[in-house]
């Protein structure tokens, strides 16, 4: 009886050894893959490194129409400008506050 469970406690052992180790394989693959797609996909750009250490090769591949839209994209300069005047009309009333003029 002890053999067949040294025997099973020995194969539960393998087989968590090599489910740890692809997990973990993979994580790390995930996490690369992650990073490679930052760098090489950012900002609509697709940028190709050439040669590592070398200069980067950038091709605007831009967005689809479709998200732009669904982001609302054609009303960011309008909510930009909005928020940009309330805080420059915010600062103009602090700063007239915090230094009154003396005559």
């Amino acid at each position: 009886s002890g053999t067949g469970a040294d025997a099973a406690d020995a194969a539960r052992r393998a087989l968590e050894s090599v489910t740890s180790a692809n997990a973990l394989q993979a994580l790390a693959r995930w996490a690369a893959l992650f990073g490679s797609l930052m760098v090489r996909m950012k900002n609509g750009y697709d940028n190709e490194v050439v040669l590592p250490g070398s200069t980067v090769r950038e091709k605007n591949v831009g967005y689809p129409a479709w998200w732009l839209r669904q982001v609302g994209y054609a009303e960011w300069q309008e909510w930009v400008d909005e928020r940009q005047h309330s805080a420059l009309a915010r600062f103009d009333s602090a700063s007239v506050s915090a230094f009154p003029r003396t005559p």
